[in-house]
Order: structure tokens, then sequence, then C-alpha cells
């Protein structure tokens, strides 16, 4: 009695992984098990039955095949067997082999050269690209995994969870919206961009925002060189009183003239208002 094939959806729903995974191994199996059969259904379905038991198959299965290559040269074998080497997994943060990753081998190879490529020149420079979208990849699918088994196991509105576990759903989600706001965003991406920069982009530049600005008036530190950042070749300095200063009085005859002609009489009658601030703190 001929076997039955297994649906993509019905893999992906065993196995707790996306549909879409499914097809790009089945797309790839099919391609390796044309060299059993004529047409691409029968690779097609062959390799369904082949991923319904283990979703990664043709992974490994790829990778054997090239490693048995590099071994085995006109039916001999022309290395000698090596112990398991043993690396630092910057996933798993510490050393490890390949079979003790829990990302798997594949993640591991990544995961264990990461740091050594991005010291290189060549990929500082620039003249040479690492493989953090190949990493950024897997690192998704393993997420994507996680997501399902969460999904299977919250099934109620007022389901009750460990504060941990809720803590650590809350700051992943964080972290990959924020991740996702800055790809989707018409920034230019970049690697030199750091967390806190993006957040200024998104949010407003602090000099607009009370963080950035002196509760007696006038902009703190955070709040000058963030202004200066966005209006290259602006020099902000800190509030003076002394007498005689040629920025103190250029500052209080501007502001000055801001608050009799630009300013409504709530506002300039207001003590606490910031344009009266901003004169205390000069002194004006």
């Amino acid at each position: 009695m001929k076997k039955r094939v297994p649906t993509e959806k019905e893999i992906a729903k065993k196995h707790g992984v996306d549909v879409s995974y499914v097809i790009r191994q089945a797309e790839v199996g099919s391609t390796v098990e044309r060299e059993h059969v004529t047409d691409h259904k029968s690779a097609y379905g062959i390799a369904l039955q082949h991923i319904d038991e283990f979703p990664d198959y043709y992974k490994h299965l790829l990778k054997m095949e090239k490693k048995l290559k590099s071994e085995w040269k006109n039916g001999k074998k022309s290395v000698k067997e090596e112990t398991e080497e043993v690396r630092y997994c910057h996933l798993c943060a510490k050393d490890e082999t390949k079979g003790e990753c829990r990302y798997g081998p594949e993640a591991w190879e990544m995961a264990t050269r990461l740091k050594i490529e991005e010291d290189h020149k060549e990929v500082a420079s620039g003249a040479k690209l690492d493989d953090e979208g190949y990493m950024a990849n897997l690192e998704l699918d393993q997420m994507q995994r996680s997501i399902d088994i969460l999904r299977k196991v919250i099934r109620k509105p007022n389901q009750q969870l460990p504060a941990w576990v809720q803590s650590k759903i809350t700051r992943a989600a964080d972290f990959i919206d924020t991740a996702a706001d800055y790809l989707a965003s018409d920034e230019k991406i970049s690697e030199d961009i750091t967390y806190s920069q993006f957040k200024e982009l998104m949010e407003g530049a602090s000099w607009t925002r009370k963080e950035g600005q002196n509760k007696n008036g006038g902009l703190n530190e955070k709040g000058r060189k963030s202004y200066e950042r966005a209006n290259p070749g602006s020099d902000l300095k800190a509030p003076s009183k002394k007498v005689g200063n040629p920025r103190r009085a250029s500052f209080c005859a501007r502001m000055k003239g801001m608050k009799s002609k630009l300013t409504s009489k709530k506002t300039a009658s207001d003590p606490d208002s910031r344009i009266n601030k901003s004169l205390r703190a000069w002194n004006c």
C-alpha cells in the first residue's frame, strides 16, 4: 500500500514550524530527490515524507554530502578522523561542540566564527561582507518556533504566567519591535548607528523633549549635544551670568525681543515659562 504524503500544513503543525519553512525545505529536497525519480511531483512528495520525520533533514543531508565529498576522493578517504572541535558559541555563551549547540550545527558554525570575522580588517573596512543576515534569519526561525510553542500553551486571555516569563516576553517584543522599526524606516541602514541614536530619530531629538531641557531654563548638556547633531556647525555653550560676556549679551537681546514680540501675554507673565527660566539662567 502506497504511503500517504503529508501536506505542508500538517508537517508545520506537527513540528511547530512555519508553513513557509516547510515549503522552502521541500523545494531544496525535491532537487536532491530528482536524482532518483524523473518528475518534480514525485521528488517533492519524497521530500515531504523526509521532512515529516525530521524538519531539518535536508539541511543536515546537504552538509553531510559536502563533508563526505571533501573527505573521499577516488574511492579513498583523504583526511583522517578528527575529534569533534570545541569552540566558543556566542549564541549559547559557552565553549561547546556543534552537536551540543541548542540552536543547531549551522547556527553553531556561524556563531563560533562571527566574532573572529567581525575583527578582520576586510570586514571592518567594508571590503568583505559578514554573514549577519544569515545569522539573523536563523535566529528569526528559532524565535518563530518558540512563538508557536508559546501560542499553543497560552490559550486563554486570563491565563496567569510567572512574572519572569511575562517580563522576558515583553522585553523580547520591545527589542524586536525596535529592530523592525529601524529596518522598515526611511533611515539609511548603517552598522554604525547605535540604539540610542535610532531612538532619538524615532522619538524626536533630545533638545525638543524634557530629557534634554534644564528644569531651570535652557538646555542641559544632553540637549545641547542633541541640538548640535541636528544642526551641524552649531556650538552651544552652558548659560553664563557674567556681565560683559558677548554670548550673554547676544542671547539676552534675542530672547527679550522674542518675549516682547512673539510670546503671548500669559506666557510672558508666567515666571515658570521656559522663556522666563532661560532669561533668569542667563541673568538677563
